[in-house]
C-alpha cells in the first residue's frame, strides 16, 4: 500500500511518500529533475511504464498516485493507460484546477 504524508510549514511543505513496491516490480530511476514543455519538475520514473507515481513542479504543484483497491472499475483493454504516464503529463500544470481539469 503507498502511504502519502504532508508535513505544512509557513512557507511550503515536505511530502512523504513510501511506494507500494511488488517484488515483481523493476527498480525505479532516482528522482530527477525534467521538463515538460518549459516546466521544470523533479521525479522519478517507473521504468516499466516510463511514468511517475509522484511530482513536483517549479510552480509549487505536486501529485502522487495512491491505490485505491477497493474499486470495481476495470477499464477496457484498449482504454488501459498507466497511472504514472497520466500523472507524468499533468507535470507541467500551473494550478490544481489546471490539473483537475485536464485530468
Amino acid at each position: 500500500m503507498c502511504t502519502l504524508s504532508c508535513l505544512y510549514k509557513e512557507h511550503g511543505y515536505t511530502l512523504f511518500f513510501n511506494r507500494d513496491e511488488q517484488k515483481s516490480r523493476p527498480v525505479a530511476t532516482k528522482p530527477e529533475l525534467r521538463s515538460l514543455n518549459q516546466t521544470c519538475y523533479i521525479s522519478p520514473t517507473d521504468t516499466l511504464e516510463g511514468g511517475t507515481w509522484i511530482w513536483a513542479n517549479a510552480h509549487g504543484l505536486s501529485a502522487a498516485v495512491l491505490n485505491h483497491y477497493e474499486s470495481d472499475f476495470v477499464p477496457e483493454s484498449s482504454e488501459r493507460l498507466s497511472r504514472g504516464t497520466l500523472l507524468a503529463s499533468l507535470a507541467d500544470a500551473r494550478t490544481a484546477q489546471d490539473a483537475a481539469t485536464r485530468l
